[in-house]
């Protein structure tokens, strides 16, 4: 019995200092969480064989609730982004450390970008909301489609998106897909 009870303390020892719960020298988030040079690298193809990569870094700066890094990611030879990824900015936990990203929440729905605006909440200096328009790839569909909607970054470091979702359809000369 006392082997087995040895066994079980020395598994359970070795599976806890992986994960950092019992080791001090590593911050465990409950999330996704990467470091600048990883996000400013990654790309991916999609289904057509084209390459996705960062193309642009927007940080909007919070009162009382540190940063909110929103990536967009899309195609580098038309400029068109396809993809946003929301991260909190955690601090260097040491002073030569690096600052964490850790992902809010990732975004890849109803086509391409064509804005994002930015609605600082009446209630409270760490809630903003991101007013953020997308309209259908060129040449995806027969008729064209705006979608807006709006995600709030909200004081608990989540993403919420609290408001209906408005499409209406558009002529294609009336698009300026960025």
């Amino acid at each position: 019995m006392n082997a087995y009870l040895v066994k079980l303390c020395v598994c359970l020892a070795l599976s806890c200092s992986g994960c950092g719960t019992i080791s001090g020298h590593r911050t465990v988030y409950s999330k996704p969480t990467f470091l600048e040079a990883e996000i400013r690298s990654t790309t991916w193809t999609d289904s057509r064989g084209n390459t996705i990569r960062l193309l642009d870094w927007l940080v909007i700066v919070l009162k009382n609730n540190g940063k909110l890094v929103i990536a967009k990611y899309g195609y580098a030879d038309t400029g068109t982004v396809i993809s946003l990824d929301f991260y909190q900015v955690v601090p260097k936990l040491t002073p030569d450390g690096p600052d964490a990203f850790v992902l809010i929440e990732h975004d890849q729905k109803y086509g391409a970008v064509a804005n994002i605006e930015t609605i600082w909440s009446d209630h409270s200096d760490d809630s903003v909301g991101l007013r953020i328009t997308r309209d259908t790839i060129p040449a995806s569909q027969k008729e064209r489609v705006r979608t807006i909607y709006t995600l709030w970054y909200t004081e608990d470091y989540g993403m919420t998106q609290p408001y209906s979702i408005w499409t209406s359809n558009l002529a294609d000369s009336a698009v300026d897909s960025k």
